[in-house]
C-alpha cells in the first residue's frame, strides 16, 4: 500500500508515496470539482547500490534506464501544482454520494483525447522524466470502516512529452490508504448559507458534511 507503480520501468516493486492530498472545491455554476496531489520518494531511495552505467547500452529506452529516472529523481501527478483543472466530482445531474456508495470511481480524460485538447489544459499536471502528459485516469475512492478514511486507488496513461512523444504507452498505477477527505472549499465572497444551498444542489446527502469555521470549508461527519 502507498505506492506507485509505473509499468515497465526499471523498479518493479514500484515507489513509495511521499505526499498525498485530497481536495474539493465548489463552483457555483458546475458543481464539485476535486484536486488531487500525489509526490513519490525518490526513484533510487530503495536502491542498495549505485548504478554503473558502463553496464547499460547505450540505445536503451529512457523508459527502461535507470540511469535517466534518476536525473529527475521523483514523479509528480498533480491538478494544484501548477494550476491543472482538477476534474468535476458531483453536479446537479450525477450528485456526489460518498454516504450511500462505499466505492466511487472516476473516469477522467479518457483515451483518445478529442483533437482541441491540449495538454495544458489537462486535468493533471505531471513530472516524470520531465515535464510529460497524463491522461485516461481510473480513479476509485473506497470508504473504509469510517466514513472520514477512504482508500485510493489511481491508474493513467503517460506520454512522454518532455522527450517529443505524443502517443500513451506508458501505464501508472498508485493505491494510498488512510486518505482524508480536505473538504469542500466554498469560492470567495460566498455565505455559509449559499453555500449550503449551493452542496445540496450537488451531494446527494447534504448531512453527511458539516461545516467546519475553522478550516472553512465543509468537511464530511465522521
Amino acid at each position: 500500500m502507498n505506492r506507485i507503480y509505473f509499468k515497465d520501468n526499471p523498479w518493479p516493486s514500484g515507489h513509495g508515496i511521499k505526499e498525498f492530498e485530497w481536495l474539493a472545491r465548489l463552483n457555483p455554476d458546475s458543481g464539485i470539482w476535486f484536486d488531487l496531489h500525489l509526490k513519490s520518494a525518490d526513484y533510487y531511495e530503495e536502491d542498495s547500490e549505485d548504478i554503473e552505467e558502463d553496464d547499460i547500452p547505450e540505445d536503451t529506452h529512457s523508459w527502461l534506464h535507470k540511469g535517466v529516472w534518476n536525473n529527475y529523481h521523483q514523479a509528480i501527478i498533480s491538478s494544484t501544482y501548477w494550476g491543472n483543472k482538477g476534474f468535476l466530482a458531483g453536479t446537479e445531474m450525477n450528485k456526489l454520494d460518498f454516504y450511500n456508495n462505499k466505492t466511487t470511481t472516476f473516469q477522467v480524460e479518457m483515451l483518445p483525447l478529442e483533437s482541441n485538447e491540449s495538454f495544458d489544459d489537462s486535468a493533471f499536471g505531471i513530472y516524470l522524466l520531465g515535464h510529460d502528459a497524463v491522461a485516461g485516469h481510473h480513479i476509485r475512492f473506497e470508504k473504509d470502516e469510517s466514513i472520514s478514511a477512504f482508500t485510493v486507488h489511481w491508474t493513467g496513461q503517460i506520454a512522454l512529452n518532455y522527450s517529443g512523444e505524443i502517443d500513451y504507452d506508458y501505464e501508472f498505477d498508485a493505491t494510498i490508504s488512510n486518505v482524508a477527505f480536505g473538504g469542500i472549499e466554498l469560492p470567495k465572497g460566498c455565505s455559509i448559507d449559499e453555500g449550503h444551498r449551493l452542496l445540496e444542489k450537488y451531494v446527494s446527502d447534504i448531512n453527511s458534511f458539516e461545516w467546519s469555521p475553522e478550516q472553512h470549508k465543509f468537511l464530511m461527519r465522521k
